[in-house]
């Protein structure tokens, strides 16, 4: 029999072909959403060529025009392709001149065209109908010094910056001018305003601040008189200590900095001495001793502009439990100075977060409730998490100026459709009669007829009908007995694909039905994926979570750890390198007393497996074997160690090691079981993104890729320690974010940093190749055998 998977993605093509043809007449219906959705993914993900596709076919649908052109000039732009992209976005121009976007893209690429003369005079022409904004004011005088030979003059560019400080490209054109005349004070000025404007441009900031440290002399920070020095009656610092203390700090010497400045006991009340060491305790690490210091400043003098950096500093980190720390303190005294959580909230849905950016945009919506920024974070992050209901509402709610549509109780939802429908009503009542037919008993029709912006959160409308008849179709083959049926209709297939796009919880309940009857018929990986998709369409329910745990604990064999403390050693293989495998699982037994557990992979329909050998067990998880496969081989093997084993630990190893020293290995797994870590091993971050896409032949992974390397990780090559608690964190998030089988992780060890790093715990950093350890190389098989180590 076909595996279900492969006709839900038969089911899935053919959904989409209906959309096409019957759906998508309409700008923001269902179809067009889910076309425009999947081009940007696409583009975004690196794959330009089939968002070019799907660009070029959304173009050829009457009212798609614009939307799928600018898409596509997206497309050339991106492949270097001026000369399309150019033509494309003329049209664009040609056919809306106030929209001041599109002619800010056609300018960039007539100046990439070296046209940019042509930019000019389309620029004065605007000028003359009196088109022009801020940013093109500015554009039209940088354009007019080039065609003069000259640059443009400082004065110019600070009359600019005063009208529009919004402005990215006018902020960056006056701190340069500062730069460049040697005013680092005001330039620094510029740059906390930069900070607070663009908090996104994390990369050009650091940029700046780089520039102005290598511009500005080592002692102008600290030894200058200072208003708070003299008003609020501190020692200000002197001359020598300060020039001290700037070189150390400049040459990034931050252990001898903190010496100094402990030292200098006669100025531990001075504001900027607190200032420095804070930033030097956040350099070493120490996000507590960080967080108390630059409060204890913030108390001597009620400047909270560094609070906010500090709390900048600690979401750059990843220390969102102390930066949630931070920001609790300044709401509570200033909030207009944090910008009310708009900040992380936008950070952690760039992220993919979005768990977190959900929680933090409702946080500050409490305080704001129509705040556009935290309302659009809000409604993406729902839409991402299949909470499409809420979705909706935050569309809604933006759209008539009503919080009530995203609220947590039904009952008010219900009152706030209510007056809406009332108010549809009275407009449709007012129309001519030709007119009426907008009002529809849908309250979702009507007001996509009159408030058209509730698209722009990719919500699509509830439909109960598609998941009634396919929990009819399911209960009619259960009744039957059997599951062969089950996916025999494709109409039937195509409504369960559609029903996880109406409603999270109904979603949940049919992956669940379809689970129960994959395993009355025996096939037990069908099973575990249908519960696994059931936990990642519904992720506020635990009841998944917990029949996932209740079917493994059924069905598969359960294995008890005989070390001494019961911390067992999961050496990561496959079906091609066993032989040699069993070896090394061998002489890791031997080593270090502990049990090993080789983990490797079949793609059956048995599930788990398991074996005993003398060096503990063979564990088999139920999918591919292949590298691509590593991320979900492994998330599998961690679910079966925190469901059907005693094991207070495990130490995750590749087969592609030798030990040298078994005694230190020894010494440091038992330091890990008896200190109560949870997650320790050779601290890193993403740095082997060629090596990896070599070996994964899967493209478009690069996005995600760019996501993960902002996480701290440890390498999983030369091993990293997990303590159960840890192993239940995974079970429960890796089901809810990575709980389907084709979900694009490429690298295991960053998988296991992000899973953990969601819910509060970070790596602790142990060089497993050198301190206090066993003495690890890790080199490919083939270099192993030719170094004779497994011969």
């Amino acid at each position: 029999m076909t595996s279900l998977n492969a006709l839900a993605a038969e089911c899935r093509h053919r959904v989409k072909i209906r959309l096409l043809s019957q759906g998508w007449k309409l700008p923001g219906s269902a179809g067009s959403l889910l076309l425009e959705k999947r081009a940007q993914e696409l583009l975004n993900s690196g794959q330009v060529q089939s968002a070019e596709e799907m660009f070029t076919l959304l173009r050829a649908r009457p009212g798609y025009e614009d939307t799928a052109s600018s898409g596509l000039a997206l497309v050339y732009q991106a492949q270097d392709r001026w000369d399309e992209a150019a033509e494309i976005l003329k049209k664009l121009y040609a056919s809306d001149r106030r929209n001041r976007s599109f002619a800010a893209r056609y300018g960039t690429a007539l100046t990439e065209l070296g046209r940019s003369a042509e930019y000019l005079q389309l620029l004065l022409g605007d000028k003359e109908m009196g088109l022009l904004n801020d940013e093109d004011s500015f554009q039209l005088a940088k354009l007019e010094a080039q065609q003069s030979n000259r640059v443009l003059d400082h004065q110019t560019i600070k009359l600019f910056y005063k009208k529009s400080q919004e402005s990215f490209a006018i902020s960056s054109a006056y701190f340069s001018s500062l730069i460049n005349l040697g005013l680092l004070t005001e330039a620094e000025v510029v740059l906390n305003e930069f900070a607070k404007n663009f908090p996104n441009r994390s990369g050009k900031l650091n940029q700046y601040r780089a520039r102005l440290d290598r511009h500005m002399p080592s002692h102008q920070q600290l030894a200058k008189p200072r208003k708070s020095d003299t008003t609020f009656g501190y020692p200000r610092t002197s001359p020598k200590f300060a020039q001290q203390l700037r070189q150390l700090m400049v040459q990034r010497k931050t252990g001898q900095a903190f010496k100094l400045v402990q030292k200098e006991k006669g100025f531990r009340d001075n504001i900027h001495v607190l200032k420095i060491e804070t930033e030097i305790l956040l350099a070493h690490g120490d996000a507590t001793g960080a967080v108390k210091t630059a409060i204890q400043a913030v108390r001597l003098c009620e400047n909270y502009e560094s609070l906010s950096r500090l709390h900048s500093a600690l979401i750059s980190k990843g220390w969102i439990v102390f930066a949630d720390h931070v920001a609790d303190y300044i709401s509570a005294r200033k909030p207009d100075t944090l910008g009310k959580y708009e900040t992380l909230a936008a950070i952690e849905l760039e992220r993919g977060h979005w768990c977190d950016a959900r929680d933090w945009a409702a946080k500050n919506l409490v305080h704001d409730p129509l705040n556009t920024i935290c309302l659009q974070v809000l409604a993406e992050a729902s839409f991402q998490m299949g909470d499409t209901e809420r979705s909706y509402g935050c569309g809604l709610a933006l759209a008539t100026q009503d919080p009530r549509f995203y609220a947590e109780d039904p009952a008010i939802r219900e009152l706030a459709t209510s007056d809406t429908r009332s108010k549809i009503q009275s407009i449709a009542d007012s129309l001519p009669e030709e007119d009426g037919a907008i009002i529809d008993e849908d309250m979702v029709e009507a007001l996509s007829a009159i408030m058209p912006n509730k698209h722009a959160f990719k919500a699509y409308p509830r439909s109960p009908s598609h998941v009634d008849a396919c929990m009819k179709k399911l209960k009619q083959v259960e009744d039957e007995g059997g599951t062969a049926a089950v996916f025999n209709d494709m109409e039937a297939s195509a409504e369960l694909v559609l029903s996880t796009i109406a409603s999270q919880a109904s979603a949940g309940a049919v992956c669940a039905r379809v689970a129960d009857l994959s395993r009355k018929a025996g096939n037990l990986q069908e099973a575990h994926n249908w519960y696994e998709r059931a936990c990642f369409v519904n992720k506020r329910s635990s009841l998944y979570v917990t029949r996932m745990k209740r079917f493994i604990a059924e069905t598969s064999p359960k294995y008890m750890c005989k070390s001494p403390d019961r911390v067992a050693i999961l050496l990561l293989s496959c079906a091609p390198n066993l032989s040699r495998a069993r070896v090394l699982a061998a002489q890791l037994h031997d080593a270090s007393g502990k049990d090993v557990i080789l983990l490797w992979a079949k793609d059956d329909q048995s599930g788990f497996t398991l074996e005993d050998r003398d060096f503990g067990a063979e564990l088999v998880v139920p999918c591919s074997d292949g590298y691509q496969a590593l991320p979900r081989k492994i998330l599998l093997a961690y679910r079966f160690l925190a469901v059907n084993t005693n094991c207070r630990g495990v130490f995750k190893i590749d087969d592609d090691v030798f030990v040298h020293d078994g005694p230190r290995m020894k010494s440091m797994i038992d330091m890990c079981s008896q200190s109560g870590v949870s997650y320790l091993g050779n601290l890193t971050k993403l740095n082997s993104a060629v090596y990896h896409h070599g070996r994964n032949l899967q493209v478009g992974e690069k996005r995600r890729v760019a996501v993960h390397s902002q996480v701290e990780y440890c390498n999983g090559a030369g091993g990293y320690y997990l303590s159960r608690s840890a192993l239940r964190e995974i079970l429960v998030v890796g089901l809810r974010e990575y709980g389907v089988p084709n979900h694009p992780a490429v690298f295991e060890d960053v998988m296991i940093g992000e899973i953990l790093h969601r819910v509060g715990i970070r790596p602790i950093h142990l060089n497993t190749s050198r301190v206090g350890g066993y003495s690890i190389d890790v080199y490919e098989p083939m270099s192993l055998l030719k170094r004779g180590v497994w011969e």
